[in-house]
């Protein structure tokens, strides 16, 4: 059994109470910077690409296959099911559909905005996943919105949830999740073998996009040098050659590296951070107790 790294803190978003990071005192003076509050505003810097596009999944899958050191997907040529559902795996191929959609929703009045950000499932953001936040602070609007009193906001759900109508959408992107959480700790050697695919998959989605950061350092890499050669280097070797992500092949060889073993690897990630809000009164900010937290993968559920 392959022994992995952990991968996912890129992935998880903290959705922050029932209202997620939302604010709902604009004025009318926002920028692409943010607003002023206290002196504090948002500045959103380097645009992500999304990792779990469909479409950059389905390449990462299509790497997956032609890496022989890569898990491939332990198919049985039988359709399993999980929830009364049937499950796309069948075979020895793995079908990359769409489980999450990405939302916009531009609220026009405050009875729309009130549906939202009270919509435990959506638990929308006013801050758009794909973005660095370059300057923490305390609220976000966006420029084109700097002539309302909302903003934009953002939301990753199941296909299957029915989101409000009435509020103005946009479909950012179709997503696909793989579903490694489905699977408990009493998994058979089949579903581990799934969860190992799961992990390479990923991993390789996250390369090519560009997001796997500080990650990248704990992986090795295959590079076929110009005499025809298949080398291995870490990170940093491949760094003194002047190599890039793009000319370097993931070795997901479990002989080759150290890393935990099978169940921490999968996505038990300790978020942490200070939930605060403004007190009105005196005109701080304060600690939040016994709040609700959701975490998510990449703001899905």
């Amino acid at each position: 059994m392959k022994k992995r790294i952990k991968l996912w803190s890129f992935t998880l978003v903290v959705a922050l109470l029932s209202v997620a990071c939302v604010n709902d005192d604009f004025n009318n003076s926002g920028t692409l910077e943010g607003n002023q509050t206290n002196g504090e505003n948002i500045k959103l810097g380097m645009k992500m690409k999304i990792a779990f596009t469909i479409e950059n999944m389905q390449k990462a899958y299509e790497n997956i296959k032609n890496n022989s050191t890569a898990k491939q997907f332990p198919g049985n040529g039988q359709h399993y099911r999980t929830n009364n559902e049937t499950n796309n795996y069948s075979g020895n191929d793995y079908i990359i559909n769409t489980t999450h959609y990405y939302y916009k929703f531009t609220p026009r009045d405050s009875i729309q905005y009130e549906r939202l950000v009270n919509d435990s499932i959506l638990s929308v953001t006013d801050i758009p996943f794909e973005y660095v936040i370059e300057t923490d602070g305390e609220k976000y609007q966006a420029a084109d919105m700097s002539n309302t009193n909302f903003t934009h906001y953002y939301s990753v759900v199941p296909i299957d949830y029915n989101i409000p109508s009435e509020i103005e959408y946009e479909v950012i992107a179709n997503l696909h999740f793989t579903k490694e959480d489905e699977i408990d700790d009493n998994a058979s050697e089949y579903d581990m073998q799934k969860v190992d695919f799961f992990h390479d998959l990923n991993t390789e989605a996250l390369k090519i996009s560009d997001n796997l950061e500080e990650e990248k350092e704990n992986l090795l890499y295959q590079f076929v040098n110009p005499n025809g050669e298949t080398e291995t280097l870490t990170w940093q070797q491949a760094q003194n050659r002047g190599l890039n992500l793009e000319q370097l092949v993931i070795n997901f060889n479990e002989d080759d590296y150290d890393a935990p073993d099978f169940f921490a690897r999968r996505s038990k990630w300790n978020p942490c951070g200070t939930v605060t809000t403004q007190e009105d009164a005196v005109n701080i900010n304060v600690g939040v107790w016994d709040a609700k937290i959701k975490v998510r993968k990449w703001g899905g559920g």
